[in-house]
């Protein structure tokens, strides 16, 4: 992943397992906070065209148009997909635009390292996946399954805009020549990959299913697509102010990656983790990513309401004591439990609650949300994200905590 994840941190299906939202309106309120954005009122419509060329050839396409009252930086015309794909007895392949998603575990996945993602609203990432250049092929042997992917073009990451609600921020004032003065920000000029023939990302993924479980391996060898940022003291600085130039810096690494899912009884196991080499050492040096979960369906909990309870724990490894920014996206997870809870209420109305909090940073992240079914694809959602911790241990969750907000989506999908 940009690890992150996104950051709709917590959803408990993949994007394979849930329809598309064709088209939704979705506006957010904020408490008023001077100077930045403090609602989104957007609308989304997501166009698809899929052909069946022949019997062994295809083509798909996706538009979307999505346009932010609030927010103009969030406005697109942005084409997520277009590929085609080309079918034979032993391999499938597909040439073009596309979305590549990998991991078994639910809203945090080490190993989904192919796409960018939008991060312009921080906590709303579900399908925000850029998709990438690419030739995936996939071979079948048996219960054997190998995938290659080969992208040419580097992608980065979305960002908040300036006076987003999750823009990053940086220290007001510095202690400098005996004394705290304020500090004036610039930011450097991008150096981007130039998409080179040595820059060439690639991918493998060897998986196998059994009766109850399967698993994978893969490796990916490729860029970062979120920047590593480093700052530095400019040699003139003027009386009373110290101005800071900021760069962002773009690297490749090397991922081992593994993931597993394994039915036991009433209960299904789920693991993932990565071992990420990055080849700029002076900036980071190895770590290793992982989340152990459990998941189960209680039945006839009230009535003949069913309860869906996932509950998972995710950690980072360090092979030294570098400490990360709080807004490090690469770093955001590094003692958290993760939880999510979700029954049906009647036919049509559901509710779920999801959460996350931090052992090392003591804050919380928690997500109440009711839909309900208006009619065959129409759904309407309520939910609020509610953000909190000690502000003095510097963690993301409490760095925002005068973000929370409401939220009410209307959603279509066919």
């Amino acid at each position: 992943m940009s690890n992150l994840v996104a950051m709709d941190l917590f959803e408990a299906y993949s994007k394979s397992k849930l329809p598309m939202d064709n088209g939704y309106i979705v506006s957010s309120f904020f408490k008023e906070e001077r100077g930045l954005i403090n609602s989104r009122n957007q609308s989304t419509a997501q166009i698809e065209l899929k052909s069946n060329l022949t019997n062994n050839y295809s083509f798909f396409s996706s538009v979307e148009f999505r346009n932010d009252l609030s927010d103009s930086n969030r406005n697109r015309v942005y084409m997520k997909e277009t590929y085609i794909d080309v079918y034979t007895k032993i391999l499938d392949l597909r040439l073009g635009k596309q979305v590549i998603l990998w991991g078994k575990t639910d809203g945090f996945n080490p190993t989904n390292n192919l796409c960018p993602i939008d991060y312009s609203d921080i906590l709303d990432t579900r399908d925000e996946e850029i998709g990438i250049i690419a030739l995936n092929t996939k071979f079948y042997f048996k219960d054997w399954e190998i995938q290659w992917v080969i992208s040419p073009a580097f992608q980065s990451s979305i960002f908040p805009s300036e006076r987003s609600r999750w823009k990053n921020t940086f220290p007001a004032f510095l202690f400098y020549n005996g004394e705290y003065k304020p500090i004036a920000y610039f930011w450097n000029t991008v150096d981007f990959p130039q998409n080179r023939f040595k820059d060439i990302q690639n991918a493998f993924k060897i998986s196998k299913s059994f009766n109850f479980w399967d698993f994978s391996i893969s490796y990916y060898n490729g860029w970062n697509d979120i920047p590593y940022i480093t700052s530095e003291i400019k040699k003139q600085q003027k009386k009373d102010t110290i101005n800071v130039s900021l760069n962002q810096n773009y690297y490749k690494h090397q991922i081992i990656g593994t993931d597993f899912s394994i039915l036991l009884g009433k209960y299904i196991l789920r693991g993932e983790g990565a071992l990420f080499f990055p080849q700029k050492t002076n900036i980071y040096t190895p770590y290793f990513q992982y989340v152990l979960g459990v998941e189960r369906i209680f039945r006839n909990v009230i009535g003949n309401k069913n309860l869906h309870v996932i509950a998972q724990w995710i950690q980072e490894i360090k092979s030294s004591k570098t400490e990360y920014s709080e807004s490090d996206f690469n770093h955001l997870f590094q003692k958290n439990l993760m939880t999510r809870i979700e029954m049906d209420m009647t036919k049509d109305i559901t509710f779920s609650i999801q959460g996350i909090y931090s052992l090392k940073y003591y804050e919380y992240y928690v997500r109440p949300e009711f839909t309900y079914n208006v009619s065959d694809g129409l759904n309407l959602v309520v939910l609020a994200d509610v953000l909190g911790g000690d502000k003095s241990q510097n963690g993301f969750f409490s760095k925002y905590r005068n973000n929370n907000r409401i939220q009410i989506k209307l959603k279509y999908s066919f």
